[in-house]
């Protein structure tokens, strides 16, 4: 019974976080038009994913993706594990703040 409630809850938080997903990319792609720039929700974008503002600046361990900035990384819990990968949904470990030269 214990892991029926888990699962549950577990679709349910997956489900609030894919509507969330949908939701910034939507105000991403109305935003878009008025900065004269590429798109927001461009996959080559080299913003972050979750405040689509700051530069992506933060590698997620083990998985190696570099979606996010470091402040997103560190306040939205993936950082501490409580979060997965934006791309790729495994389990973070840690974050590396990355430093272009």
């Amino acid at each position: 019974a214990h892991v029926e409630a888990e699962r549950r809850e577990m679709n349910a938080a997956k489900a609030n976080l894919e509507a969330r997903e949908r939701e910034l990319r939507e105000m991403a792609r109305r935003g878009s038009g008025s900065g004269g720039g590429a798109p927001a929700s461009s996959d080559d974008d080299s913003t972050c994913c979750v405040c689509l503002d700051a530069p992506r600046n933060a590698l997620l361990v083990p998985c190696g993706h570099l979606a996010l900035c470091y402040g997103c990384a560190v306040s939205g819990g993936f950082a501490s594990g409580q979060m997965p990968c934006p791309v790729c949904r495994s389990s973070c470990a840690k974050v590396v703040q990355v430093f272009n030269v």
